[in-house]
């Protein structure tokens, strides 16, 4: 038996010692020890938990597949079109929190060209994280907040960082719900 506990430490004192000359040596002060590449594949995984949802008017079904196409160059790979069934979808879109800034700004430029404008923005405080709801139902219209094309305009800036976006967007839909007495 005492034979068999010297085996197993020596055995586990081996693998400890291979575990630690193995591993990759740190990287030197100031260098990254990632490849270039790495930080684009990061960022293109990260896209990869976005669910985007398109609703077009009927007029505009044949587009669905461009509509996928133009995020899935963005690495969004989960985006869900759908054709609103009567009439014109909502001209609404509405960013969950962890959405980046490049993204949502491309996402308002999308909305312009396949929902013809957006006139509302959604509560960012009511959406998943990793959500991007254009022409969406799924709110009262007493939950959608008016945007007009300056404040648009200001939302859509491209030197604006993600936490800027969100704290402007934010700012822009972060009231109480507009109840009509």
């Amino acid at each position: 038996m005492m034979k068999k506990a010297t085996l197993l430490f020596r055995l586990a004192g081996g693998i400890l010692l291979f575990s630690l000359f193995a591993a990759p040596a740190p990287a030197e002060p100031g260098r990254s020890s990632e490849s270039p590449a790495a930080p684009a594949a990061k960022e293109a995984a990260g896209r990869r938990d976005i669910l985007v949802e398109i609703f077009l008017a009927p007029e505009r079904k044949n587009e669905a597949a461009a509509v996928k196409k133009e995020f899935e160059a963005l690495s969004i790979t989960k985006v869900r079109p759908q054709v609103f069934r009567k009439g014109h979808p909502p001209r609404n879109i509405g960013f969950g929190k962890e959405i980046p800034a490049d993204v949502a700004r491309q996402a308002i430029q999308l909305a312009l060209k396949y929902n013809d404008g957006i006139e509302f923005l959604l509560p960012e405080k009511r959406l998943a994280a990793h959500y991007i709801g254009i022409g969406v139902s799924i709110f009262d219209e007493a939950f959608q907040f008016p945007v007009s094309p300056e404040e648009l305009k200001r939302i859509s800036d491209p030197s604006l960082t993600d936490d800027q976006f969100h704290q402007l967007y934010r700012e822009m839909t972060d009231k109480p719900p507009r109840i009509n007495h």
